[in-house]
């Protein structure tokens, strides 16, 4: 799995800048994405959307053998 970013937008710290700086210059395990200044606003409206449904915490999945992840 790559990192939580459930609530990446609401996160202290975080948000739209830190959203697409991440998206831009990657990790050592997310490549960067070369995006469009509008397609990283619809990233971040994305996101912003997906942090408003709710909270999640990676720790509360179970990833099986067969690729599928079920809530703890």
């Amino acid at each position: 799995m790559g990192p939580d970013l459930t609530n990446v937008y609401s996160a202290p710290g975080k948000g739209p800048a830190y959203i697409k700086a991440f998206v831009q210059v990657g990790t050592n395990v997310m490549p960067a994405f070369n995006l469009s200044e509008t397609e990283l606003d619809q990233l971040v409206r994305f996101f912003e959307r997906i942090d408003a449904s709710g909270k999640a915490d990676p720790k509360n999945f179970k990833r099986n053998l067969n690729g599928t992840i079920e809530y703890k």
